[in-house]
């Protein structure tokens, strides 16, 4: 309702002339409301629309920047996948790098390793070689010592025997012998004897027979004294001046005959005892 129809109707209460026209005023104020009612669901359609409007622009703008910042994102994430795959290659490429120089490395140490295990081994063999050259040569040294030792020891045993052997017949035959020299020396008689023989087996003794020794010398110690015997009465017999030899001196050569028995006896039992020992 206008301003100008607002002073008409108060015009027309002050006038008295409002209900006169009652109806009149009464379909303007209906169609002035109507008007109103109109203009102003006109006026809120266009705040509506206007609403809209602004709402779908910001929609709009609200879609535009999340698609530029969808854009932005996946631009970011796609460079940063980029950088990614870059570093990844990159270290991958750095990590095979490393591991082939490892590679190289644990190669060249093993060959290494292996050479020296080859030239410690192959030492190993060539110490091993000399050792048993050594060895061998030391066996065969041994073995021919050992061979010599007992050809020696044989040949000892063997000469020991056979000396033993010549030693036993001088033993047996020195008592036969001192009394041929007696009654070839005091009675003149021509009988055969070795006036030596006790010297001879006082040498095979000491050369071949050490383990003898003081038996030996104990009999040999009775024919010198029987030998002296002889001497001394051949000496007498010599001076001359009465006959000789007489019933006396004759009779001391059966005490020098037991003298000599007693020594012979314990001599020939040590005797037969080293030749059960070399013939074992």
């Amino acid at each position: 309702m206008t301003d100008e129809q607002i002073l008409k109707i108060i015009d027309a209460l002050l006038n008295a002339t409002f209900l006169d026209n009652w109806y009149f005023y009464l379909i303007l104020f209906s169609v002035s409301l109507l008007g109103g009612l109109a203009g102003a669901y006109i006026k809120s359609y266009g705040s509506v629309i206007a609403k809209y409007t602004a709402i779908e622009k910001g929609i709009n703008a609200i879609r535009l920047q999340a698609e530029t910042t969808e854009i932005a994102r996946f631009t970011a994430i796609e460079k940063s996948l980029g950088i990614i795959k870059e570093q990844a290659e990159t270290t991958a490429l750095a990590n095979y790098t490393a591991i082939e120089k490892s590679l190289d490395t644990i190669k060249k140490q093993a060959e290494l390793s292996e050479k020296a295990k080859y030239t410690a081994i192959e030492e190993s063999l060539d110490t091993i070689k000399k050792q048993i050259k050594v060895t061998t040569e030391t066996s065969e040294g041994i073995k021919q010592t050992l061979a010599h030792d007992n050809w020696r020891k044989k040949e000892l045993e063997t000469l020991k025997r056979n000396k033993l052997e010549d030693y036993c017949h001088l033993i047996l035959k020195i008592k036969y012998d001192l009394v041929n020299e007696m009654r070839s020396c005091l009675y003149d008689e021509n009988l055969e004897f070795d006036s030596n023989i006790v010297d001879k087996a006082a040498l095979l003794q000491s050369l071949y027979l050490p383990e003898i020794f003081d038996q030996h010398r104990a009999f040999s110690k009775t024919a010198y004294d029987f030998q002296t015997w002889i001497y001394n009465g051949q000496a007498k017999k010599h001076r001359g001046g009465q006959e000789w030899p007489d019933s006396d001196y004759i009779s001391q050569m059966h005490d020098l005959l037991m003298a000599l028995h007693i020594p012979q006896t314990t001599l020939l039992k040590t005797v037969n005892k080293l030749a059960s020992e070399i013939n074992l």
